[in-house]
């Protein structure tokens, strides 16, 4: 991608200051970078669907070989900008695993513009290949880092400047019931948020309730509903909990 349309990305997701942190069941995430939904970002949002469709899905087809990876089989679950600053200690995501499909990541600023940092593959850490330094690949601006999310991974340190990246998750709409694994998360984050007492005033139950909101909604829109009710209620819950019943769907 260019780099005209890499700083385009950025300077929307800067506009407005409601970065996002990290998970906060996420142990591996303690200096993970903040990071702004796909959703949120309405040109960003428009650029990525149609680059989804004329590049991305074709690139990862052509990549993996898979015939469940074909084009019209794919589909994309969410899709963020991640912001590392080496001054606010967001320096780096520790090593993890997505849930099955394929992450794409991509570059959004020059390599000058930060120290350390890039994808960390873990099973490429023994390699000696040109450009896989320790299992760390770093690409310039508009360049995509496609691999299996099941693989374990993470980013890179950085010690200076700010790194921005794009990340996606995709999946094949026949081979991966999505809508389900979304709701298993989201429930997760829901049981962990009722075990602290609302009485607490607790800023992290506030944040893992948020969590467990966003994770239904994405199941729903993944087509949860189909399969049975508890993506509705959970979120129902959800949003009844954080004071907002107002957002609650209606049946």
């Amino acid at each position: 991608f260019s780099a005209e349309e890499c700083a385009a990305v950025i300077a929307e997701a800067e506009a407005d200051p409601a970065w996002r942190g990290a998970q906060p069941l996420a142990s591996y995430a303690s200096n993970a970078p903040s990071f702004r939904p796909v959703r949120e970002l309405p040109h960003a949002h428009r650029w990525f669907n149609d680059r989804l469709r004329d590049t991305i899905f074709p690139a990862v087809h052509a990549a993996f070989a898979a015939d469940e990876l074909s084009p019209e089989l794919l589909r994309c679950s969410a899709a963020s900008v991640l912001r590392y600053r080496a001054t606010a200690g967001q320096t780096h995501l520790g090593v993890h695993r997505d849930g099955p499909g394929v992450a794409v990541t991509i570059a959004l600023n020059a390599e000058n513009e930060y120290d350390g940092g890039g994808t960390l593959i873990e099973a490429l850490e023994p390699s000696a290949q040109p450009g896989h330094r320790h299992g760390v690949l770093r690409r310039p601006a508009g360049h995509v880092i496609m691999h299996p999310a099941t693989v374990r991974h993470g980013g890179a340190p950085i010690t200076r400047g700010r790194r921005y990246i794009f990340v996606a998750w995709l999946f094949s709409a026949p081979a991966v019931p999505h809508g389900h694994i979304s709701t298993q998360r989201a429930a997760r984050f829901l049981a962990a948020a009722l075990r602290i007492a609302p009485a607490s005033s607790s800023a992290h139950r506030q944040e893992l309730l948020g969590a467990a909101a966003d994770g239904y909604a994405e199941a729903l829109r993944m087509g949860a509903a189909e399969l049975s009710e508890s993506a509705h209620v959970g979120l129902a819950h959800a949003l009844l909990e954080l004071g907002r019943p107002e957002n609650v769907p209606r049946a």
